[in-house]
């Protein structure tokens, strides 16, 4: 039983390799403050970054600033729900 468990581990290692993964795009979206958690929307090309007092929303394509959710105080993230057509 151990020997087959010790084949399998070592059969299924190679398929666990760590992804690689690159810097696409780099956008200076300015702005006051630090930042916290950044949230990609994919299907809509958009990235959610909660700042300090607001949310800002980033074209992911162009880095253009789309819009601002202000009046905020310590925001963090954002939760995207896509079947409801919020975020």
């Amino acid at each position: 039983m151990r020997q087959s468990i010790l084949l399998l581990s070592l059969v299924a290692a190679p398929s666990l390799a760590a992804q690689s993964y690159e810097i696409t795009h780099t956008y200076n979206v300015g702005g006051d403050g630090g930042w916290d958690y950044v949230v990609p929307d994919a299907p809509n090309h958009r990235v959610f970054i909660g700042r300090q007092n607001r949310v800002m929303v980033v074209d992911m394509n162009s880095g253009r600033l789309i819009a601002e959710v202000t009046g905020i105080n310590g925001a963090h993230g954002t939760a995207v729900a896509p079947a409801t057509g919020h975020g």
